[in-house]
């Protein structure tokens, strides 16, 4: 057997993205020791595909690439189209168009690669489906054909469906993989009311984590909201009393999930950023933002019961970020990889930090969290040259193997069509700060020479104190654990037999996934 690690094998462990800002010059909440200060000149957009490609109501995406830097950007459409750029032939292949409902805010609006995708093809997808007497939203999971670059229809297995209403808006259809295999979906309200985000026996106005089988279909992992078999509730359901959680990311080292929520137009700062290592209820639509009351006065710490589910509701959670209005979008917590060979990767100064956006506003922002992702410690918008210049209504972000930032661009500022606004677009970094040693995993400087450097069957970690490797399969089963102190090589032999595995490995400067293949 021959085995490779790889930062590109998984969409797994594809960053998330976003960014934008008010102001020029130089970011100086973002500096990094070794390097000057971040400047607005030191990135630029790349426009992958134009509307004249043939690219309309992009909505999101998902990411793959292979050890020789090619890759791939995958996107949905709202109409229901799927489609594929491929930066080693700069070519867009549809790979199908899926039969959707499109009526005023649905359609297909969610994509995602299966851990497995390089062997087995599955693609997932979240659409609505049905009409006035009887409307559902679906996951399904569709086989691709790589020869025929083309959508086995017939393979179509619905994984997970939900009736909702018709005509009715508030989508979501985010999905992101983890790295134990887990799927997590975000649904929108529906317009339900407190007969869908805030009833737990629902799956509307929700973020769920399921585990999609082989066969189709799916088990539910433990640590969700809901303990399996407790009356009146769904044990899929991980986060509950959510308008429109339509972008939805990974945090890998915190073990964290971000969302934007979509808030009411009320004039008050109900817009929502989430971030949580817990699951819970964030209030939709009792409470807002920071726990502002929707409606009449009420105590978060009991929300009155008005559904048809479990009772009590639990407390409701405040956002970790709101403001006034429009439409948050939110990216990817980005972590930089100084072993990644790549000369548009962002900088070190970012690492670390969570990236938040508006749709409407066509801004962006870099945030840094504390350690245990509860509190903001600093934020700045970034990226003003780009974002609602030439970048505008970004819709989906998505860090890419190659460490640069990728961006749907919606439209040129008008929602239910498509303009010359609407592009694919790849930010890189095009500053002098690229270091390959001497940058801590986690956001903490390492002295210089120190790090983790992955070798073509080995980890070589020089790094002082305790460490770590974890090996787990697709499936989330741990299959090998190694543990040492000190700088030394660790040999990867007797992982097991051809496949796909994911590798964390632990310092005292952080933690780093990457993708081990074994063929």
């Amino acid at each position: 057997m021959r085995s490779r690690i790889t930062k590109t094998g998984k969409s797994v462990f594809i960053a998330f993205c976003a960014l934008m800002a008010a102001g020029h010059g130089v970011w100086a909440a973002f500096s990094f020791p070794n390097c000057a200060d971040l400047a607005t000149t030191d990135f630029k957009a790349v426009k992958l595909v134009a509307r004249a490609d043939g690219i309309s109501e992009p909505i999101k995406m998902a990411i793959d690439g292979d050890p020789a830097g090619n890759i791939d950007i995958y996107w949905v459409e709202r109409l229901g189209e799927v489609k594929r750029y491929s930066t080693a032939t700069k070519s867009i292949v549809k790979l199908a168009t899926l039969a959707v409902d499109f009526t005023f805010e649905s359609g297909l609006t969610g994509i995602a690669l299966d851990p497995g995708f390089k062997t087995n093809g599955w693609m997932y997808f979240y659409y609505g489906l049905g009409n006035a007497a009887k409307f559902s939203y679906r996951v399904t999971r569709i086989t691709l054909n790589k020869t025929t670059n083309t959508l086995d229809i017939p393979s179509e297995k619905v994984v997970l469906e939900f009736t909702a209403g018709f005509h009715k808006m508030h989508t979501g259809g985010a999905m992101r993989f983890d790295a134990a295999g887990d799927l997590w979906i975000t649904t929108g309200e529906n317009e339900a009311g407190v007969n869908g985000p805030a009833n737990t026996n629902d799956l509307r106005g929700k973020i769920l984590r399921i585990h999609p089988t082989a066969d189709g279909s799916y088990t539910v992992p433990q640590g969700n909201l809901f303990p399996a078999g407790t009356p009146k509730t769904r044990p899929e359901i991980y986060v509950m009393g959510s308008r429109n959680p339509y972008t939805l990311s990974l945090d890998p080292v915190r073990k964290a999930i971000a969302w934007g929520d979509v808030g009411p137009d009320q004039g008050k700062d109900q817009e929502e950023h989430n971030f949580t290592t817990v699951p819970g209820n964030f209030g939709w639509p009792l409470f807002a933002g920071n726990n502002i009351a929707v409606g009449a006065a009420l105590d978060p710490n009991a929300p009155p019961v008005t559904n048809s589910g479990a009772s009590p509701l639990p407390p409701a959670i405040p956002a970790i970020y709101s403001y006034h209005q429009s439409a948050s979008m939110t990216g990817p917590v980005y972590y930089y990889d100084q072993s990644l060979p790549s000369t548009v990767k962002l900088p070190p100064h970012l690492n670390g930090a969570w990236f938040v956006s508006d749709f409407s506003q066509n801004w962006i922002e870099a945030v840094n969290l504390d350690a245990a992702g509860k509190t903001i410690t600093k934020k700045e918008r970034i990226f003003t040259d780009l974002f609602g210049k030439e970048i505008k209504l970004a819709i989906d972000m998505m860090i890419g193997p190659d460490g640069a930032l990728y961006v749907l661009g919606y439209s040129g500022g008008a929602w239910f069509g498509a303009d010359a606004g609407t592009s694919l677009f790849r930010i890189e970094y095009k500053g002098s700060c690229l270091p390959t040693s001497g940058v801590g995993l986690a956001g903490i400087p390492a002295p210089a020479g120190h790090g983790v450097r992955f070798l073509k069957s080995a980890v070589s970690i020089d790094v002082p104190g305790a460490h770590s490797i974890e090996v787990r399969n697709p499936a989330g089963r741990r299959v090998s654990y190694l543990t040492g102190e000190g700088p030394m090589v660790r040999p990867l032999s007797a992982v097991g037999g051809p496949g796909v595995y994911f590798l964390t490995v632990k310092t005292r400067e952080g933690v780093l996934s990457k993708t081990l293949i074994i063929e």
